[in-house]
């Protein structure tokens, strides 16, 4: 029996660190082995639930494809036919099918911001939020002109499906999917399923509202028979080649419906031809899900990030293990080689995450990463980069994890590409802008959604490279610079045009709007407002008069805070770089106050009595919140 070594291999895993871990494998239609460690004082249980992430985005295939068994829709259909509070001002919107949300070629942005993650599920308010970002986005490319990844078309392809049926999507699922599969602990939401809800050590339950890209929860035993769904060697329209590319890349010609490739080669075994595989990551949990035709397997795999372990090549040691104990030996033979360095292609790269730059040497290259601290190195040699030349750019490809994604581009043909005049953004260079609408339910405040500074490209050597501008959103432990154009004094338009799983993936066109002579920078759903309009804080009575428009006022080092307020309303401390030092939903002692911002999250209007008074000399540097 395989039980017993798949429970050393989890448990070997906890014992390095992490909360939990659970994995199944399905093997010729029968579970061969299911287990789970860690769990902290609740021994962990194979039967415990996880957010599987992305994952969740072959469940919504799988349910688009049991409308097109029924009839009611083909994967052809325009969304706009069927759901009418899908529109964008961008007219190319309503050429969008369900095949382009499925494949990763409907040109959407990518990820909406606001609402998604949550500690409370608030499916209205994430799907009023959802439809309001989209209105104010555009297209970055021609719908089905080329794939790349994107969480929108899938949440696009779930609110559909509610328009259809008259159901709610989690209740369509489970009629069409889950009851005749028997898949009993798999939903999405707040069901009320059997099984503990695994959560990471030190952070609240998550809740994922986008439930259509990554809002399904399940025990791994389920998810693994999912899997062997597929775990067949058939040419079903969401297990063959699906994707779309004008450069031959092969990341976006390989996406099936919501697989992430219908062609998974890892490094050292071979699990045969058209293995699939799809991963899924949240701010708590990485997962993967590998189904094997060829040996009718399928491995599920979910971990707390915690655990520090990379879920792909997890699944493939248990897959081969397991499959060697069946008599195969899929280890593929280890060929020596010598490393053949590419030619270097000097210059900046802009990416959807950074800038980078390319400096050639004698022997090799080095990749720089530009900072909000100025140029750092980012890869010591270009051991794990190659160059894809295609019309108008050359792309950075770096190796992970198997696979080579598109990391950043450089403009080629910069003597086709326009110029753009100066406008107003020139003097947003170096403003800062901070949260404005946040929910105190929504997690990834004080997480991946903070505050935006504006930069330009240092080193830029054409003029077309000069006018780009870039967005550095402050995260916790990192940032994300994502560049874009001006496109007059209050908005921009895409610059990137990168394929596969990377590439120009979330990107967003931001701009600025004006309230009450204030600016407000608006990007991926969420608005943002100038740091330079915030007063400072004093001893004061706080009000809001609208619901999730955060008063935020800036603050000077070595204060204490002390705040009578409704018990809906929770406090965020951000540095001068943004940030967050201090978050009240999951810190309990309150620092004593940095130069920088304080914003007060709050669900609806609200009043509150603040105390802010300059510490003594003597006095404890921290205490615990009223």
């Amino acid at each position: 029996m395989f039980q017993e070594q798949l429970q050393q291999i989890l448990d070997d895993i906890i014992n390095r660190s992490g909360t939990e871990v659970s994995a199944a494998i399905y093997y010729r239609g029968k579970c061969a082995a299911a287990a789970a460690a860690g769990g902290g004082d609740v021994r962990a249980k194979a039967t415990d639930r996880f957010n599987i992430g992305s994952i969740s985005k072959i469940y919504c295939a799988a349910a688009v494809m049991k409308l097109v068994e029924e009839k009611r829709i083909t994967l052809d259909t325009k969304i706009c036919q069927v759901l009418p509070q899908f529109q964008m001002a961008d007219r190319r919107y309503r050429d969008i099918t369900f095949r382009m949300c499925l494949n990763h070629s409907s040109g959407l942005p990518g990820t909406g911001m606001r609402l998604a993650f949550q500690a409370e599920f608030l499916y209205d308010e994430f799907k009023e939020a959802f439809f309001d970002y989209l209105s104010r986005g555009k297209l970055k490319a021609d719908p089905g002109s080329f794939s790349v990844y994107c969480n929108d078309g899938f949440d696009l392809a779930a609110f559909a499906i509610e328009e259809i049926t008259g159901r709610s999507y989690s209740s369509y699922l489970r009629r069409a999917i889950l009851e005749p599969l028997g898949a009993g602990s798999t939903g999405c939401g707040i069901e009320v399923l059997p099984g503990k809800l695994v959560r990471q050590n030190g952070c609240p339950l998550e809740y994922l509202a986008c439930l259509g890209s990554g809002g399904i929860v399940t025990n791994l035993t389920d998810c693994a028979k999912f899997g062997a769904m597929f775990a067949v060697e058939s040419s079903s329209q969401m297990t063959c080649p699906q994707g779309k590319s004008r450069t031959g890349n092969t990341q976006s010609l390989y996406y099936g419906l919501g697989w992430d490739t219908v062609s998974l080669s890892t490094e050292h075994y071979d699990f045969g031809p058209g293995t699939l595989g799809k991963s899924g990551g949240t701010s708590q949990f990485a997962s993967y899900l590998l189904v094997s035709p060829r040996y009718e397997l399928s491995i599920g795999i979910s971990a707390t990030k915690d655990t520090g372990i990379v879920p792909l090549e997890v699944a493939s040691e248990i897959g081969a293990a397991f499959l060697k104990s069946e008599g195969a030996d899929i280890v593929k033979p280890q060929m020596p080689s010598e490393h053949v360095r590419p030619r270097a292609m000097d210059g900046l790269y802009f990416g959807n995450r950074g800038l980078y730059r390319v400096c050639s040497r004698e022997m090799d290259f080095a990749v720089d990463e530009f900072t909000p601290d100025g140029w750092k190195k980012f890869a010591e040699t270009g051991e794990d980069f190659s160059f894809q030349e295609r019309e108008g750019a050359v792309d950075l490809m770096m190796r992970w994890q198997g696979a080579d994604l598109v990391l950043a581009q450089k403009f080629e043909s910069k003597e086709t590409l326009p110029v753009r005049k100066k406008t107003a953004w020139e003097q947003r260079i170096g403003k800062s802008y901070l949260i404005y609408n946040g929910h105190p339910d929504d997690l990834d405040i004080g997480d991946m959604v903070n505050g935006i500074t504006i930069y330009r490209p240092e080193t830029a050597e054409s003029e077309f490279e000069k006018n780009i501008i870039l967005f550095c959103a402050k995260e916790e432990g990192g940032f994300r610079m994502m560049p874009a154009m001006p496109a007059g004094d209050f908005e921009t338009d895409y610059v990137l045009d990168g394929e596969g799983g990377s590439g120009c993936r979330d990107t967003f066109t931001p701009f600025v709007e004006i309230e009450s002579g204030i600016e407000i920078l608006y990007d991926c759903g969420v608005r943002y407002i100038d740091t330079d309009s915030l007063p400072k804080l004093a001893s004061q009575t706080v009000t809001s008069r609208e619901p999730q428009k955060n008063p935020a006022f800036r603050t000077d080092a070595g204060y204490r805070i002390t705040a009578c307020k409704p018990q809906h309303v929770k406090i965020l401390l951000f540095d001068e770089e943004l940030y967050p030092y201090y978050d009240e939903r999951r810190d309990c002692v309150f620092p004593m106050t940095k130069k920088g911002y304080i914003v007060f999250l709050a669900k609806e209007p609200f009043s509150a009595e603040v105390s802010y008074e300059q510490n003594e000399i003597g006095e404890e540097d921290e205490y615990r919140s009223n």
